[in-house]
């Protein structure tokens, strides 16, 4: 008996496609058909050949559980039969009859999403095997150099770094705090430190090796830095058995260079600077409130001169170098009011040498006429 209202009578147009699609017919009237195309009612006169006689499949190898061959052949069972994709005759098989009650496959339909066999649903990202695996998953710090610029670490990650002290800048008080700067063979960063760890930096610091962990990565004015947080940690090495201090001793292998050359060099490189010491002065400056004197080292060579400054040194220790040539090791460059100039590193940290090669050359440079 036909429906009463059409699909497009009826209250719900979408419900009544849904129901005439998947009205599941008698077996005795009519037997399903399904293809690739549509789901298809075939009355029970035309089916092939007659019931007695169906047109029966060659028998599977090894034969599969039933629920195996539906899913592969796109079958349905009727009456406990089982009906080819592309035939209207049921097929006899022995796993169809175990089956107590008619069971019917829902067909593809533009509303239905397509069915998805088990290797083809998406591998979820794989997790940790072991507790151990876990453990240092969540909790090992990723380790970086003093490079900022090539971390690619989002702001809140916790890192890792090791490298050389090169400078202790004077602490501040309310609340306790330090600013320190750190340098490996990749670049220069700087850290402030607070409260405990502040005592553990001074000018004897530099030059040794300082290990920071579980430090957190920031973002200030488009730029990258680092920060200390309630778990990170600080250990200065005082033997320093690691790899950044075969770059820092390597330092003072390295070729000197002239007034040009430091000229070209990027901030926070650290350089050897050879040259004659041509004079040395002094200004006192008032820094957060209290007087300081900054001692200058003006350095000259045939290709222009150079300055060098030093907060923590007096003009008495370099007076007996005037008029000599000389070689300032590891000195760090940086850049004042658009000016190139370099600074004296404290404790160990920077070397001056009389005897080296092309002291001489300077040396006849300086008195010719």
């Amino acid at each position: 008996m036909p429906p009463k209202r059409s699909p497009l009578q009826s209250p719900n147009p979408v419900k009544h496609q849904m129901l005439d699609a998947y009205a599941a017919p008698s077996p005795s009237d009519t037997v399903t058909c399904v293809n690739s195309d549509d789901t298809e009612i075939v009355p029970a006169d035309l089916k092939c050949g007659s019931v007695a006689a169906p047109t029966i499949l060659p028998p599977l190898v090894g034969a599969p559980a039933a629920g195996e061959y539906l899913h592969a052949h796109k079958a349905i069972v009727v009456g406990g039969a089982i009906v080819a994709p592309h035939s209207s005759c049921p097929i006899d098989y022995p796993g169809a009859i175990a089956a107590s009650a008619p069971f019917v496959l829902q067909p593809d339909h533009p509303i239905t999403p397509p069915r998805l066999d088990h290797g083809q649903l998406p591998l979820a990202s794989q997790s940790p095997s072991t507790n151990r695996s876990r453990f240092l998953q969540g909790c090992q710090p990723v380790r970086i150099s003093c490079n900022l610029d090539l971390m690619r670490s989002p702001a809140g990650a916790k890192i890792a770094i090791t490298a050389i002290c090169i400078a202790v800048f004077p602490a501040s008080r309310n609340p306790d705090r330090r600013y320190i700067q750190l340098s490996d063979q990749y670049g220069s960063a700087g850290l402030t430190v607070w409260n405990l760890n502040v005592s553990l930096f001074g000018p004897s610091s530099v030059g040794k090796v300082v290990q920071c962990k579980r430090l957190v990565v920031q973002s200030h004015n488009g730029k990258r830095c680092l920060t200390m947080a309630r778990d990170s940690t600080i250990e200065v090495d005082d033997d320093g058995q690691h790899a950044v201090m075969d770059w820092w001793k390597g330092l003072l292998h390295a070729r000197a260079r002239n007034a040009l050359e430091a000229h070209n060099s990027e901030d926070n490189d650290i350089i050897t600077l050879s040259g004659v010491v041509g004079q040395v002065t002094e200004e006192t400056k008032v820094v957060n409130g209290a007087a300081r004197v900054l001692t200058t080292i003006h350095m000259v060579d045939a290709t222009g001169k150079f300055m060098l400054r030093t907060w923590n040194h007096v003009h008495q220790q370099f007076q007996a170098f005037i008029d000599k040539p000389v070689s300032i090791q590891r000195v760090r460059v940086v850049s004042f009011a658009g000016e190139k100039l370099a600074e004296f590193l404290d404790g160990n940290g920077s070397v001056i040498l009389t005897d080296f090669p092309g002291c001489s050359t300077l040396l006849d440079w300086w008195n010719s006429a």
